[in-house]
């Protein structure tokens, strides 16, 4: 894939006649943002359980570090790949982890 084939992100800036107009609509889109965020989360949360919740905390990292390399072209190198292998592994073997503990406990219930 070349380089330049990758979606255009646009992003649009108005402009405004004050700082102080600015630093309103900054406060308002990162409380809106963060609101509409933790309201889906603890939405989420009572059907999730705790292993995929965790799970799903512990990746998002990883999810954001590929959205940037789709949205914004941001380069795909060792250290990306590496980490990100690090996390997801970390992750893998703790769910597994926890699930085999799980296992264990209702064999030994029956």
């Amino acid at each position: 894939m070349k380089a330049n084939s990758r979606i255009p992100v646009t992003i649009f800036v108005p402009q405004f006649e004050s700082v102080p107009s600015i630093i309103v609509l900054a406060v308002l889109s990162g409380s809106i943002a963060s609101g509409l965020g933790y309201a889906a989360w603890y939405t989420a949360l009572p059907k999730l359980g705790a292993i995929a919740a965790a799970n799903a905390q512990l990746s998002v990292p990883v999810i954001a570090a590929l959205a940037g390399v789709v949205l914004f072209a941001e380069p795909i190198t060792l250290r990306l790949a590496v980490s990100s292998a690090l996390v997801l592994g970390g992750t893998a073997l703790a769910v597994r982890r926890t699930l085999t503990f799980k296992a264990a406990r209702v064999a030994s219930d029956r």
